[in-house]
C-alpha cells in the first residue's frame, strides 16, 4: 500500500488512534456533516510521487521554471524520494540530490487534492 485513508466520525476511537499515528486531514471539496471527516497518510513517498508525476509535469510546463534542471531529494520525517528534472521533464529516481526537508503534513494535502 502506498497510502491509507479513512472517512469516519472524527471523534470515534479508531479515528483518534490513527490521528495519533500521524494521519492528516485531507484537502478535498467535500462537505462533511457533523463530526465526519477524512484523514490520510502517505506510507511510501516514492510511490506517491510516481502517482502524481503527470500532475507535477503538467504544473512545471505552466510555470516560469519550465527549463529548470536539477536533482532534489524530498525528505520527510520518515521517508526520502528524489525528483530529477531535466529539460522540463520530472522523473522519480534513486539518485540523491539537494535535500529539501518537508513535514509530511504539508505534502499530504498536495497528494490528496
Amino acid at each position: 500500500m502506498t497510502e491509507i485513508g479513512i472517512r469516519s466520525p472524527l471523534n470515534n476511537t479508531f479515528a483518534r488512534y490513527v490521528y495519533k499515528k500521524g494521519v492528516t486531514f485531507s484537502c478535498n471539496s467535500e462537505i462533511f456533516e457533523g463530526t465526519w471527516g477524512e484523514m490520510y497518510k502517505l506510507l511510501d513517498l516514492k510511490k506517491a510521487l510516481v502517482g502524481i508525476l503527470d500532475l507535477l509535469n503538467e504544473r512545471l510546463k505552466q510555470s516560469i521554471y519550465y527549463n529548470l534542471n536539477g536533482c532534489y531529494s524530498i525528505v520527510t520525517e520518515s521517508d526520502k524520494a528524489t525528483l530529477s528534472i531535466k529539460d522540463g521533464i520530472i522523473e522519480v529516481t534513486d539518485d540523491s540530490g539537494i535535500e529539501i526537508s518537508i513535514h509530511s503534513n504539508i505534502f499530504t494535502p498536495i497528494y490528496t487534492c
